[in-house]
């Protein structure tokens, strides 16, 4: 995966989603977290952990069938986006998961 589409998939979930449902969607798709992990990571339930992904996912794929198109980040995006891609691209879990908290 390139670094571009890295980048458009975080700036798809900083950019659109809730903070919850970017953490549950970031832990569960991109880093393959069991439900179980991510529910005690973020001290709730799996249902719970189950349906915010549910809606990030309808969310996400809501915006892409209207064809909006992200706006540009402002100051305080552009840091988060480019330590979550380089934590992503050294496969560094921890700091990922620091970032997500």
């Amino acid at each position: 995966m390139t670094r571009e589409a890295i980048q458009d998939a975080f700036v798809a979930a900083l950019l659109h989603l809730p903070p919850q449902q970017r953490s549950v969607l970031v832990l569960r798709e991109v880093l393959r977290w069991k439900a179980t992990e991510v529910a005690e990571l973020l001290g709730t339930t799996v249902a719970s952990v189950n349906s915010t992904l549910q809606r990030a996912r309808s969310n996400l794929a809501t915006r892409r069938r209207a064809g909006d198109q992200p706006h540009p980040l402002d100051r305080k995006q552009r840091p988060l986006l480019d330590h979550c891609v380089d934590a992503f691209q050294r496969y560094d879990v921890d700091s990922l998961v620091a970032l997500l908290r």
